[in-house]
């Protein structure tokens, strides 16, 4: 059995979340270690970097979700990005 293959993505936003801050996590990932970490687990990893989200997407607080209009941009980026990495990795 051929070893996994992990593709990571870093998605830098914070839409949708408590604090902005979340958008720093895939640089602090990296900076500390993440990649080198799976690699010496003999893990095959590839680093696709990050996503390219906007910095000042809409904001609302009405329900049911927290800044709707900044998620579904977010969601469709991420959609956007992965699906050439799907298809190529399926099958």
């Amino acid at each position: 059995m051929p070893d996994p293959k992990i593709v990571v993505v870093g998605i830098p936003s914070g839409c949708g979340a408590l604090r902005d801050t979340t958008r720093l996590t895939p640089a602090f990932f990296r900076q500390n270690g993440l990649i080198d970490l799976l690699k010496k687990k003999g893990l095959r990893v590839q680093d696709l970097g990050d996503i390219s989200i906007p910095r000042n997407l809409p904001r609302h607080n009405n329900p049911p979700i927290r800044n709707y209009p900044s998620v579904r941009i977010v969601w469709n980026k991420i959609a956007r990005f992965l699906k050439p990495v799907f298809r190529k990795n399926s099958g």
